[in-house]
This record gives structure tokens, sequence and C-alpha cells, in this order.
């Protein structure tokens, strides 16, 4: 997995989880849209492009029967600069890549997983 750090910043308009995506799925950055562009609306882009791309996003509760062991997935949480959200990547229930320059992952715990999966045929 290439550990890419960020280009954009701030509040609704960073690319933290555009950078996540593409650590993960270990493509190149510009191959990613950065989702938070897209407002509100930003779930839905990013469920099309996962479909597209032959992924989709599993977002299970805390749950550690749904989670990968040994794969990183992508949690999101408070950010340590601001009221605001941040997407960071664990692994087995650890903070693994932050990236953000800082490396200050997330405020407390997170709220929000995001598990990778790919589709079977491709539907």
């Amino acid at each position: 997995m290439e550990r890419y750090k960020q280009r954009v910043f701030g509040q609704k308009r960073g690319s933290c989880l555009k950078t996540c995506v593409a650590c993960i799925l270990d493509i190149p950055m510009s191959k990613v849209p950065n989702f938070n562009a897209y407002g509100s609306g930003w779930w839905g882009v990013l469920w099309r492009w996962f479909k597209k791309q032959g992924y989709s996003v599993l977002v299970p509760a805390y749950d550690k029967k749904l989670v990968p062991k040994n794969k990183p997935y992508i949690v999101t949480g408070i950010s340590p600069r601001g009221n605001f959200m941040h997407a960071v990547i664990y692994k087995n229930f650890k903070p693994y890549h932050d990236p953000h320059p800082d490396n200050t992952f997330i405020e407390g715990s997170p709220l929000y997983i995001y598990v990778i999966k790919k589709l079977k045929n491709n539907v």
C-alpha cells in the first residue's frame, strides 16, 4: 500500500478521504475524485465511483466480526485540527496511516468505518 499524503486541506474540501481510497486501492491519487468537493452529494458520488471501479463500500457498525483482519480500512472521526470530520486508515482496530502531514489521526474513537470490498462479477 502506497502511503500518500493529502494535498487539499480544510473543512468540506479536504482530500483526506480521496487519499485514503488511493492508498487502500494502491492507485494514483489522480485516479480518485475528491469526494468532499461534491458537498452533500459526496456519498452518492463515492458509491457510483466505487461501483464503476468494481468495488463496494461496507459501512458496518464498529463490530470486529465485520472488519477484515490484517487489511486496511478507512475510519472517520473528529479532526484534531477543528470540529470537522477527518478520514484515516486503520488496520486491526489500530491507527495505521494518517493522510494529513501532521500524523495526528483523529480525536477519540472512530465514528464510522468504511470497508472496501471487491465486487464479484463486477456487478
